[in-house]
């Protein structure tokens, strides 16, 4: 993406003055222009595309190639972090943004990365509510206000609930009587074991059901 050297210049063209190699093993380049503007590459597109020092570009020409090379570096540095861990796109999308990239950009890569299935907020979901479900039991409405509350659609965080409850049925059907044994030694007194069990999101009638149902196993 880039014009050949030209004899006739005019306004709108820049040119490209040096290409520096830079970062760990050599894995960007900094691209200097004529109007003392700069901006980094990756070094295998900047090799694909055959810059060579002298190249004129019409500014639009060259905001092709910064946006380009942004989705590039966007997509690895998404693939990198959806590698590491699970992630719903929309942290996925602000993670891509608190590290430079732009709003658009990070939009544009996140959605790429789902079309290829890296990300998958399904997938995303279950994961997720079934640690939260292991760790620290609640309601399934409250469990559905979280997995939103992170991006998740309803559709999807009602889908992976519902895959849930036919895989591992106790995570949701005996969370409320799970959460209650969690939270005994916490709370001495009924009365505030209650309030937090209802913070959960759990009916009084299962809190009831689930303390009833301890106390006779003592």
């Amino acid at each position: 993406m880039h014009a050949e050297s030209s004899s006739s210049p005019n306004a709108n063209t820049v040119y490209l003055e040096s290409i520096q190699e830079r970062g760990r093993g050599r894995a960007e380049c900094l691209l200097q222009f004529s109007d003392e503007a700069s901006f980094c590459i990756p070094t295998d597109y900047a090799l694909t595309l055959g810059l060579a020092e002298g190249d004129s570009f019409t500014e639009e020409e060259r905001e092709v190639l910064r946006y380009n090379a942004e989705l590039l570096a966007a997509y690895r540095k998404g693939l990198d972090l959806a590698a590491r861990s699970e992630h719903c796109g929309a942290a996925l999308q602000r993670k891509l943004e608190q590290r430079g990239f732009s709003a658009k950009v990070a939009a544009v890569t996140v959605e790429r990365l789902t079309s290829e299935g890296a990300v998958d907020d399904r997938r995303f979901a279950e994961m997720w509510a079934a640690d939260r479900l292991r760790r620290r039991p609640a309601s399934r409405n409250y469990i559905l206000a979280e997995l939103r509350s992170r991006g998740v659609n309803g559709v999807d965080a009602d889908a992976a609930l519902n895959q849930l409850t036919d895989t591992d049925p106790a995570l949701l059907d005996q969370a409320c009587l799970r959460a209650a044994s969690k939270l005994m030694g916490r709370y001495t007194q009924e009365q505030s074991l209650i309030q937090a069990l209802l913070k959960r999101g759990f009916s009084l009638a299962e809190i009831r059901a689930s303390l009833d149902e301890l106390s006779q196993n003592d």
